[in-house]
């Protein structure tokens, strides 16, 4: 056996002395072998999360509108916070993500309940809240022809909660088209705000004159002059900015009356929607601190303005401006004034 065993090893062939060296293998055949079925798989599970969070968002939405529709008020809040966080979230994904806010069919669910509540009686504060829940949830949508209707309804409603809501919502969806270079000309909102600038209560004639601000100028003009002689501070304010946005020298005086605040005299105003000024009947109260909080956004509003009207000021105009500016710069106790006016004195100059 020994004998045999030996006789058959003698018979193999010896190990040549040249074989190649062993290698490890290279990036290019790892990527071949490991990496590109990776990719594959990866891409494979993406578009399945994709398709199944579609699905899972469409079932949660619709259930959540029933669920505002229900006749208990537990559970219809509960779906409704659930509801408004679910848009909230959807409008603040980029925009090639949203599914949502651009859901035409969900913007027409909402603004159908919205109109359908705005023709039911009155019996609590909760039916209000409701009115107001929707008419806000509606602003956050990117579709203007299929909710400015509803909220045009809204603009009808006998609270004024109800209406100054309708008028925030409008203001949000209006300024979304501008900022996306399409400027919304639809003749029945530019007529239901210009009315609602006319309003008795501040707060909604506040909010409307603002509105006005984002539809065209073409159709706002004649009313923004005249709400430039309001009585209450913040329409003045408010109009002046709106004919800002449209390169209008006829906001100058305001807007010089708006940084004066901020060298220690006039009246506080704010872009935003606050009651100012001398109080009246059937007005707010109005504390120091808000005073002092309106004033500061008076100043940061108008500086703001100022700079987008920097490059069509006359020199006249420009110099006056400069003066004021370099005041609040250098006096101001507030440090975000003095930087922003630092910011404008660079624009005002030129350089």
């Amino acid at each position: 056996m020994t004998e045999s065993v030996g006789s058959e090893s003698s018979q193999l062939d010896p190990l040549p002395d040249d074989l190649p060296p062993v290698e490890p293998p290279s990036a290019k055949i790892l990527a071949q072998l490991f990496l590109v079925p990776g990719v594959i798989v990866l891409a494979i599970a993406v578009a399945w999360l994709l398709v199944t969070r579609l699905a899972s968002s469409d079932q949660d939405w619709r259930a959540l509108v029933r669920g505002v529709e229900t006749n208990n008020e537990h559970q219809r809040w509960r779906s409704a916070f659930g509801l408004a966080q679910l848009l909230q979230s959807d409008a603040s994904a980029p925009a090639e993500e949203q599914k949502l806010v651009v859901n035409p069919e969900l913007a027409g669910t909402l603004g159908k309940m919205f109109q359908e509540e705005l023709k039911q009686p009155v019996k609590s504060k909760d039916d209000v809240d409701k009115r107001v829940f929707l008419a806000g949830t509606l602003g956050l949508f990117k579709t203007p022809d299929v909710v400015l209707p509803a909220l045009r309804e809204g603009l009808k409603d006998e609270d004024k909660e109800v209406r100054n809501a309708a008028l925030r919502s409008m203001s949000g969806v209006l300024g979304n088209s501008m900022t996306q270079g399409k400027p919304v000309e639809d003749p029945a909102t530019l007529e239901a705000v210009i009315g609602a600038s006319g309003e008795a209560d501040p707060l909604v004639r506040n909010m409307a004159t603002y509105t006005l601000g984002l539809l065209p100028l073409s159709g706002t003009q004649g009313r923004l002059e005249t709400l430039l002689t309001d009585e209450n501070e913040n329409v003045r304010a408010n109009a002046a900015v709106a004919l800002v946005r449209n390169k209008s020298l006829l906001a100058v005086p305001q807007l010089k009356k708006m940084l004066e605040q901020g060298t220690g005299g006039g009246t506080p105003t704010s872009e935003a929607p606050t009651t100012g000024g001398t109080e009246k009947p059937g007005e707010e109260a109005v504390s120091a601190e808000d005073v002092a909080f309106s004033r500061r956004l008076q100043v940061l509003n108008g500086m703001t303005a100022v700079g987008k009207l920097a490059d069509v000021l006359p020199a006249e105009e420009k110099q006056s401006f400069t003066t004021i500016v370099e005041k609040l710069a250098a006096e101001d106790a507030d440090p975000t004034v003095r930087v922003q006016a630092v910011d404008l004195l660079t624009t005002l100059k030129g350089k």
